[in-house]
C-alpha cells in the first residue's frame, strides 16, 4: 500500500490519497480479524464457517471467491477483493483459506491467473512481464494454491505479454500446468474466452458458455484441424 501510494502521489486526483489510506486500514483490520478468527477457530476445533458447511450440505460443488492475485496498482473495483501487492501474504491466506474451504466439501476455484491488475480495458489490455517477474511475484499465491488442492483456477480477461490469458499456452499449459502442476480444471472468467482455440491452450470450461467458442461442432473442427497438422 506504500509502494501503491508513492506510486500514485502524481495522480491528479487528490482524492486518492484519502481513499488507499481508507482501503490501508480497512484491510488491516480485515487481516487481524481472520487473524484472530484462525487462532479461535484452531482453539475450538472449527475451521469453517456454518454458512460454508451449508452451501456443501445444499449441494454447491465450487465457489468463485477465491482471489489471490498479487496487486501493484489498486485502480479497480473488482481488484478491492485481493491480497494486496505481497506474494507470500497472499499465499498463506489463500493456502488456509482453499483448505478449509475443501475441508467442508466445497471447491474452491483461485483467480484471477494472471496479471488481472486493473478494470479498465481488462478485455482488450496487455499486461507485460518478464518471466522472473511472474514466477517470483505473481505465481507464488497460485502455486500455494496449487499446493493447496483447489480443484480449478479461474483465467483472467487481460492480455499476458500480448496473448489473452485464456487462451496462452505459455500461460496455461506450460506455467500453470506443467511447471506449477497444476492437475484441476482451468475455468475461463466470463466471457473471457475468444477463440475455440483456448481449448487447445488449456481452457477447459468456457463460462459461462453462451458465446458459442466451445460448441461441440467448434471442437470437433478444432479436433479436425488439429489432426490435420499433426
Amino acid at each position: 500500500l506504500i509502494s501503491a501510494s508513492r506510486r500514485m502521489s502524481a495522480d491528479p486526483d487528490p482524492h486518492w490519497d484519502i481513499k488507499l489510506a481508507t482501503f490501508g486500514v480497512a484491510f488491516l483490520g480485515c487481516f487481524l480479524v481472520s487473524l484472530l478468527t484462525r487462532l479461535a477457530s484452531d482453539a475450538a476445533g472449527v475451521d469453517v464457517p456454518l454458512h460454508i458447511r451449508g452451501l456443501a450440505v445444499s449441494g454447491l460443488h465450487a465457489i468463485v471467491v477465491v482471489s489471490t492475485a498479487t496487486l501493484t496498482f489498486l485502480r479497480g473495483d473488482g481488484d478491492i477483493g485481493v491480497g494486496g501487492e505481497e506474494p507470500l501474504l497472499g499465499s498463506a491466506l489463500g493456502r488456509e483459506y482453499i483448505s478449509g474451504l475443501q475441508g467442508e466439501g466445497v471447491g474452491a476455484v483461485p483467480k484471477h491467473f494472471v496479471l488481472n491488475a486493473q478494470e479498465t480495458g481488462r478485455g482488450s489490455m496487455s499486461a507485460e512481464a518478464p518471466e522472473r517477474a511472474l514466477f517470483e511475484l505473481y505465481y507464488p499465491p497460485f502455486e500455494a494454491a496449487v499446493g493447496a488442492g483447489a480443484v480449478a483456477v479461474m483465467c483472467a480477461h487481460n492480455r499476458v505479454n500480448g496473448t489473452h490469458a485464456c487462451g496462452s499456452p505459455s500461460v496455461l499449459q506450460r506455467d500453470l500446468k506443467s511447471r506449477l502442476a497444476f492437475r484441476g480444471w482451468v475455468m475461463s472468467d466470463w466471457w473471457a474466452v475468444h477463440a475455440t482455440s483456448a481449448a487447445v491452450a488449456g481452457v477447459d470450461q468456457d463460462m459461462p458458455g453462451n458465446d458459442g467458442f466451445f460448441d461441440l461442432e467448434q471442437l470437433q473442427q478444432l479436433q479436425q484441424l488439429q489432426q490435420l497438422q499433426q
